[in-house]
Formats: C-alpha cells, sequence, structure tokens
C-alpha cells in the first residue's frame, strides 16, 4: 500500500549507536542551507563581527549559569532575553536583504519569470552582444585614458536601492554616452552609473562603502564602494582607476583587481543576464 510505503520512508535507521530518520536528514540539510545562506549575506562585513559576538554572550551565559556564577549569569541573562529585540533592531539591513534573497531566489516575483513561462521570448540575443561589445570599449578606452569610472549592474527589482542617491538618465547603452558620462569635469562623472533593464538606469549614484576589514589597504573608495554595493544586493561592478587605469571586477563581496578583456567580457554578460535570470 502506498501510504505503507511512505511511512517506511520515513521510519529510522541505524547508523553506528544513532538512530536517524530521512526526515532528521532532510532537516540537516535545510537547516545547513538556511545558515549557509546567512553566511553569504554576512561574511565580510561589521554584521558578521556582531553577530559572533552575540553568540559569544549567548555562549558566556550557558556557562557561568552552569558554573553556578549567579551575579554573572543574571546580568547576561537579561542581555540574551532582550537577544531576539536586539536582532531585529541591528540586523534590519541584513534581515530585508535575507528576505529579499530568498524571494528573488524563487524567480516568481519577476515579470520576465512569468513573460518566460507563457512565451519562448527570451530576448533579443544580436541586441545583447551590441551593448557586451558598447561596454567593454568604453570600459577599455577610459583604462588606456585614466578616466576613473564605476558601473554597476543589478537586476530591475533593486530600482529603490538607487533612487534617493542618483540621476536618473534612462537612456540607451551606448558607448560614446558612458565615456562622455566618466569624463574629467562632466557634471555626472562623479559617482556610479547603474545599469538595470538593459539600459542606462541612473548617473552620479552614491553607493555604500564596504565595511570589509580585509580588502587591500592599497584600495580607494571607488573600489571599496564597489563591493559595498555587492555586500547588499546582487550586482556585477565593473571599475576603472583614476590613478593605474587598471580594470577591476567587483561580485558578491570580492573584488578581482587588473583583470583581462577576457574577465571583462564575462563579467559585463553576467551583469547585463542579471535581468534574465
Amino acid at each position: 500500500m502506498p501510504s505503507m510505503h511512505l511511512i517506511h520512508l520515513f521510519m529510522a535507521f541505524k547508523v553506528g549507536f544513532l538512530e536517524i530518520s530521512l526526515v532528521d536528514v532532510l532537516d540537516i540539510i535545510m537547516f545547513g542551507s538556511l545558515m549557509y545562506m546567512v553566511y553569504r549575506l554576512l561574511r565580510g562585513g561589521l554584521a558578521y563581527n556582531i553577530l559572533i559576538g552575540l553568540f559569544l554572550i549567548y555562549l558566556m551565559w550557558r556557562v557561568t549559569e552552569g558554573l553556578g556564577m549567579t551575579l554573572m549569569a543574571n546580568m547576561l541573562s537579561q542581555f540574551v532575553g532582550a537577544g531576539v529585540l536586539l536582532v531585529v533592531i541591528i540586523f534590519q539591513p541584513e534581515l530585508r536583504r535575507f528576505l529579499l534573497f530568498i524571494g528573488k531566489g524563487s524567480g516568481i516575483g519577476k515579470d520576465k519569470f512569468w513573460r518566460r513561462f507563457l512565451s519562448k521570448d527570451f530576448g533579443d540575443t544580436e541586441q545583447l552582444a551590441k551593448q557586451v561589445e558598447a561596454i567593454k570599449t568604453a570600459v577599455t578606452r577610459m583604462s588606456k585614458t585614466k578616466t576613473g569610472a564605476i558601473i554597476v549592474f543589478a537586476d530591475g527589482s533593486d530600482k529603490q536601492f538607487f533612487l534617493k542617491n542618483c540621476v536618473k538618465v534612462e537612456a540607451t547603452i551606448s558607448q560614446r554616452l558612458l565615456e562622455s558620462i566618466f569624463e574629467k569635469g562632466a557634471p555626472l562623472h562623479d559617482g556610479a552609473v547603474i545599469i538595470l533593464d538593459q539600459q542606462i538606469f541612473a548617473a552620479a549614484t552614491v553607493l555604500p562603502v564596504s565595511e570589509n576589514n580585509k580588502l587591500p589597504a592599497h584600495l580607494g573608495l571607488r573600489h571599496r564602494a564597489a563591493v559595498g554595493v555587492t555586500e547588499h544586493i546582487d550586482s556585477v561592478v565593473v571599475i576603472v582607476s583614476e590613478e593605474t587605469g587598471f580594470i577591476s571586477v567587483a561580485m558578491a563581496g570580492k573584488i578581482q583587481t587588473n583583470v583581462n578583456e577576457e574577465v571583462l567580457q564575462d563579467a559585463v554578460e553576467k551583469g547585463l543576464a542579471l535581468d534574465l535570470d
């Protein structure tokens, strides 16, 4: 009978002296996946160190309570008792990012998900190739002239993240426009260009600076801001150094400096594809 077969699947089995069921295995896998997602969102930032601090306080409370150190245990218990409220207050931006990460990962919230589900339109590959070439050429030319630049590729659903600190452009991607925006002395050169929905959405954008103290000391504000935005949202950032002309790429809280043409092309293609996933 099917019901008996289902019961059989979830029955416990022994591994050495441990008795484990398939439900336990599923529980461990789900918990491990959740912890990995939390780690990915917090790694390298100040929030990660705060979380470690909270865990150590909790550990100290359990130890002092077990040893009968009443005064210390009572003090720490008050702190631990307000732990949930403290976590919500301290990690409000991270909690928001975590929920967005889960929601965006499903793809259900995107218009493109439904359009693809209902049709076979996977985008104009020829147009995409032209945009990749335009961006790559602009970045390469700015590298040769040591024109500082920062270009952020993000998902259209993250539009609200940039709105407060940018100048909206909403123009077609072109080599000349990108070069003119970052030209020294141009009104919009100071800040980042944001590319959303395969168009130049904004310029002169102020980005959050990374709090990661493990980044190389020689990296300037432009590079730290590039890493910072990738710590907050799913994005790809291309940077041109004003001092050296080197091209760098930032993704998922990490940065690769002085990249070659192949890495640049791969980064631009990944960036433009964020809205197509």
